[in-house]
């Protein structure tokens, strides 16, 4: 058993034989018409990143990236931080978990140790809307929107 979706990656990787993991956070939504894919890459880290709203600063993981698609530096949940984008999805590989803790509250945290370890780093800006869902507001925000578009 486990007490964090965090700590479930971590007790679960062992029992797989595969190279690359895909990790999407359970409580978010992601609208985009190109589908969330990293294949055949060589990087230890990708990151799927969308548009920041600006309801959003200062709630998420936001992430500054290169014309490249380099990722140069992530904060979370820091609201002076005013990077563009967020990040709501993550493949890795198992040297990337070299960068995991018990104690970070979540995965994210593992983003800024990679970039001081000098790990590649890479970030994909996927078109349309990330919402984050965790909470009732956010959730009720999301509704509404949709309910709006239909």
């Amino acid at each position: 058993v486990s007490q964090s979706r965090y700590e479930t990656v971590l007790k679960l990787i062992p029992y797989s034989s595969g190279d690359r993991f895909t990790l999407i956070m359970p409580d978010t939504v992601f609208e985009s018409k190109e589908s969330y894919r990293f294949e055949n890459l060589q990087s230890d880290l990708d990151l799927s990143l969308w548009k920041i709203r600006s309801d959003q600063y200062g709630k998420l993981g936001q992430v500054l990236i290169a014309p490249d698609g380099k990722v140069l530096d992530c904060v979370d949940k820091d609201p002076r931080c005013r990077y563009e984008h967020v990040w709501g999805a993550m493949t890795f590989n198992r040297r990337f978990i070299e960068c995991l803790d018990y104690d970070f509250p979540h995965v994210g945290y593992g983003i800024e140790k990679a970039l001081k370890l000098q790990m590649k780093v890479n970030g994909m800006v996927l078109p349309g809307r990330y919402w984050d869902c965790g909470t009732a507001t956010e959730y009720m925000r999301y509704i509404r929107t949709i309910s709006v578009l239909n």
